[in-house]
């Protein structure tokens, strides 16, 4: 074999491998410039101090937090730092005061609404919420920790380590997106996919609001609505009940199916149902219904069922945007 082709047989296979870095990182780029912000808001000041008594912890778990603690700061290094808020343990490229004002300002908010609203199950095991402050840094970490890449802009939970990793740099409400997976993996592990990622679409972009002795996440409009909207005028919508039978939304159409499921969400809430829906399937509806439609049938009625596309579909044309703007 001469020289020249033994530098192309050597040589072509390190070019192809790095032609093709390359051109991921370049179609990359450009849909992280058309990132939609997530946001989250907390419009009664008052809320907080006003909330009903903090929910108290098993101190075993604050020693687990502690424990974790010690480590995570060993896995993220100097430029990193740590905080304990049981049973969070919250890290990042932050300043300890800087983490400790997102736990105030987000995090527990968002929590002691879940916990109102959702949860019949306090967390008994240490939830890590890892917080960056742009993608270059929630990338690196994503891979340093995990060796995990190229994967959401937003942020990911990952059940398995109970952490939760988010590119903050893309709204407060990507947090609480993340948040929510984590705290319903300890209180409705078995909820299915259209529930799961519903109902956490629909905390990116919400508000908290004191409702008479509560504290209540309130979901807003946000980026998901014209695609929803435009398919519906292409006839592509499909009847919502469909929706409840997937056994994933991650296909051909992602985008559409997680829209669909977030605002099927912020239609219980507007009917004044998603807190009673959520806890009955969880009780005692599971079980016998995996998908959740038997549920929805008892608490609307087999007519009211049976006419739910429509009536959501009028629902969605007629949404006004204003009144669910924060």
């Amino acid at each position: 074999m001469d020289h020249r082709r033994f530098a192309l047989l050597f040589i072509a296979p390190i070019l192809f491998v790095s032609a093709s870095v390359m051109l991921t990182r370049i179609c990359r780029y450009p849909i992280e410039k058309m990132v939609s912000a997530n946001e989250f808001e907390t419009l009664d000041a008052d809320a907080l101090t006003a909330a009903p008594t903090q929910p108290v912890y098993d101190p075993r778990l604050t020693a687990c937090c502690i424990s974790d603690a010690d480590k995570l700061r060993a896995q993220l290094g100097e430029e990193c730092s740590v905080v304990i808020h049981p049973p969070f343990v919250i890290g990042g490229d932050f300043s300890n005061e800087e983490l400790r004002r997102w736990y105030h300002r987000t995090i527990h908010p968002a929590t002691r609404a879940m916990q109102d609203e959702y949860l019949a199950h306090l967390p008994t095991r240490t939830i890590r919420l890892l917080l960056f402050r742009n993608s270059d840094s929630y990338d690196h970490y994503c891979e340093t920790l995990f060796g995990d890449r190229y994967l959401s802009v937003y942020g990911y939970y990952r059940p398995v380590e109970r952490t939760v990793m988010v590119n903050v740099g893309t709204g407060s409400g990507s947090l609480v997106h993340e948040l929510t997976h984590a705290l319903m993996d300890q209180d409705f592990s078995s909820a299915p996919p259209w529930l799961q990622e519903g109902l956490a679409s629909l905390h990116e972009q919400a508000v908290v609001l004191r409702k008479q002795d509560q504290l209540q996440l309130c979901g807003r409009v946000n980026w998901r609505l014209p695609r929803l909207r435009q398919a519906m005028l292409e006839g592509r919508l499909e009847p919502i009940q469909s929706l409840f039978t997937s056994e994933s939304l991650l296909n051909e159409q992602e985008a559409l199916n997680y829209a669909r499921a977030r605002y099927f969400c912020l239609y219980l809430q507007s009917r004044g149902v998603l807190s009673l829906f959520y806890q009955s399937f969880r009780d005692w509806g599971y079980t016998q219904d995996p998908t959740g439609r038997k549920t929805l049938q008892e608490i609307f009625g087999e007519k009211a069922y049976g006419n739910l596309h429509h009536d959501f579909s009028k629902w969605l044309r007629e949404l006004d945007t204003d009144a669910y703007s924060t």
